[in-house]
């Protein structure tokens, strides 16, 4: 039994969407903090947890195409913050 803190930050630099190097298709830099706090007690385990707490808006995924009127892309918003509890039991 007892009580457990976990803290992930994690940077991400500008990247590139395309092979070519595009300036059009870069992508800004993020910072990404999530957070878990867990106590167990007997067979009992309750947690808190937190992700993207600063609630970054960032690209997670993006195609970049050709259409007639130039080049083009379609980005995969990430995560918005959230937050949550659990609870589990072992048997």
């Amino acid at each position: 039994s007892g009580a457990t803190f976990n803290l992930d930050v994690a940077f991400t630099d500008e990247t590139f969407g395309n092979a070519a190097n595009n300036p059009l298709f870069l992508s800004d830099d993020y910072v990404l903090v999530n957070a878990q706090f867990t106590y167990e007690v007997e067979d009992w385990l309750i947690g808190i947890y937190g992700r993207n707490l600063l609630d970054e808006r960032y690209a997670a995924r993006r195609q970049n195409f050709t259409n007639p009127l130039g080049p083009d892309q379609i980005l995969t918003p990430g995560e918005p913050r959230s937050i949550g509890v659990y609870v589990e039991r072992a048997f």
